[in-house]
């Protein structure tokens, strides 16, 4: 059964999206070209799925031949952080001095009231737990 829980959840733990949203990648598409041309570690291996999901001690690491872009990107998203509200995954810690992540936590519904945050603009949480709790 579909449960929108989950796959917001799993959506926001998706290793394509996680590089966009820590602002590593200035798109989606842009961390999924990484991928497929072998610049992303995850544990030590190249990876090149973009549709992996995050877990808890995961170690992302990047090719040496993208670090300036991951610089120039992260330099515009500074420029945006005061038309954005900061919605950084709070699961994770970031080094943006080495470009090393560490997964502090795995994937669950618990999480999402953590992540709410996130989604500040759009996702009304108790609406859509009502919705559910009255699928039931």
């Amino acid at each position: 059964s579909f449960n929108i829980f989950d796959f917001v959840v799993k959506f926001e733990n998706r290793l394509d999206i996680f590089l966009y949203r820590i602002g590593f990648c200035s798109s989606v598409s842009e961390a999924q070209l990484f991928l497929s041309h072998r610049k992303v570690w995850l544990n030590g291996h190249i990876v090149t799925q973009p549709h992996i999901i995050l877990k808890f001690g995961d170690f992302i690491s990047f090719d040496s031949d993208i670090y300036s872009i991951i610089q120039r990107n992260l330099h515009n998203q500074i420029k945006l952080v005061n038309l954005l509200p900061l919605t950084l995954p709070f699961f994770a810690e970031i080094n943006y001095n080495t470009f090393e992540i560490v997964i502090l936590e795995d994937a669950n519904e618990n999480r999402l009231n953590k992540m709410s945050y996130m989604f500040s603009n759009f996702l009304d949480l108790d609406n859509l737990k009502n919705y559910f709790r009255r699928k039931g």
